[in-house]
């Protein structure tokens, strides 16, 4: 944090202010209440609090992943509905191909294929976010676009191929099949009997997918420039920060925590058979 070349003096004064000249239980006992009175300490990198300067990386990460999320889950979704009713046929393979190709697509090269298309060809994006990190994202939307489609799509690919096989797996259950026999309409029976069920692992995986998100970011972030939580994350790393790396880290495994309880919850409120106890 100081160099290789620190004076002890200026590693006394370094250890003071972090507390490492305290036992390890008097330390703990002042983190835990330092948290809970939201002060999550203080960054050499920054120069002051990590509080106020990390909440607002957090919300432009946020609403970065939840732009993505609202445009594109929905389109997910019904690619893979789609493509599970008419399996086998051309479209499905066309859906299929292109979500494999999503999914095994890394983020780097996702964020180089959609900037040299969508930018540099048809100049229909900015190249980057450039944006101050107080600087209200949602003022600049159109910024958000490129770094939102690129962390969003190999998580979106995966959507697809989760509902698709989750689909045909309930079209072949017997209720289905008797449904059909029974003449019911094609939509009756896609619509009614079949798709509540088949969506209730891709909740669980739409909910799973913040976590998964938030990893992404680092290099989405870094490559757009864009002033996030995951940027925020690699300065502690780069600087060796310890506090603000600490910090960012929490954040960051309590949301994916958090993401995964409310799967949890949305999975039972689908499905009677499952209870909360």
């Amino acid at each position: 944090m100081l160099g290789q070349h620190a004076t002890p003096e200026a590693l006394a004064v370094l250890r003071e202010r972090l507390g490492l000249d305290q036992p390890a239980h008097v330390r703990y006992v002042r983190w835990l209440t330092d948290l809970l009175r939201g002060d999550l300490g203080f960054s050499p990198y920054l120069g002051g609090e990590i509080a106020p300067v990390l909440m607002v990386r957090l919300r432009n990460s946020l609403f970065m992943g939840a732009m993505g999320f609202v445009a594109c889950v929905p389109i997910a979704i019904v690619l893979g509905v789609l493509a599970g009713v008419l399996a086998g046929s051309l479209v499905d393979r066309i859906i299929s191909i292109t979500s494999l190709a999503g999914l095994s697509l890394p983020e780097f090269v996702s964020a180089v294929a959609l900037t040299l298309v969508l930018s540099n060809w048809l100049g229909w994006l900015p190249p980057s976010s450039l944006m101050e990190a107080e600087a209200l994202p949602w003022q600049s939307p159109q910024r958000l676009i490129l770094p939102a489609l690129t962390v969003t799509m190999s998580i979106l690919a995966y959507i697809v191929r989760m509902t698709r096989g989750s689909v045909i797996d309930v079209m072949n259950q017997p209720y289905v099949r008797t449904a059909r026999l029974k003449g019911l309409p094609r939509r009756v029976v896609i619509f009614k009997h079949a798709l509540r069920n088949a969506l209730l692992p891709t909740i669980t995986v739409i909910f799973n997918s913040m976590g998964w998100l938030l990893g992404g970011l680092v290099i989405v972030e870094t490559f757009f420039a864009y002033p996030g939580v995951a940027r925020l994350l690699l300065a502690g790393v780069e600087r060796n920060d310890l506090p603000l790396l600490q910090a960012t880290t929490l954040v960051i495994a309590v949301i994916t925590l958090l993401a995964n309880f409310l799967a949890d919850v949305a999975y039972a409120l689908l499905n009677p058979r499952i209870r909360l106890s």
